[in-house]
């Protein structure tokens, strides 16, 4: 049997299955409340693209990307956030047909640059962001804010 893949724009019924996602990607346990809350938020943005990858009718992907108006781009330049394939899914193209369906949406709206940060530990993350056209070409450094 094949299996037909659909990619569509993430909706509220979505929020579940994401937030397992996040999670996996992240390695971390965030309360599902706030998540949603921030999910369904960013929904409503127009500057915020969250994408599914659904294999009969099942999530097995997903992909956000935040735009932004950047004065050293002089124009909009969207980065990649999230991108999780289910790891029963990978090695199929799945991640490579949601990543360039994104890329068709952010030239959509004009953009003049799409960016990823991956963690320094997804070497695989690193070699994928690579063969589909990325350059590494700077250093992210973060610090943490929290209460």
């Amino acid at each position: 049997m094949v299996e037909q893949i659909n990619i569509d724009t993430a909706v509220a019924k979505d929020a579940h299955t994401i937030h397992q996602f996040i999670q996996q990607l992240e390695g971390i346990t965030t309360p599902f409340g706030s998540f949603k809350d921030i999910f369904l938020y960013n929904l409503q943005q127009p500057n915020i693209l969250y994408l599914v990858a659904r294999v009969n009718d099942q999530i097995v992907c997903f992909i956000s990307a935040h735009g932004q108006l950047l004065l050293h781009h002089a124009g909009y330049v969207y980065e990649i956030q999230e991108l999780f394939v289910d790891e029963k899914y990978r090695g199929r193209g799945i991640g490579k047909t949601l990543l360039s369906s994104i890329e068709r949406k952010i030239k959509s709206k004009n953009a003049v640059a799409v960016e990823v940060t991956a963690n320094k530990i997804r070497e695989t993350a690193h070699l994928f962001y690579s063969n589909n056209g990325f350059a590494a070409t700077h250093v992210k450094f973060t610090k943490s804010i929290t209460h």
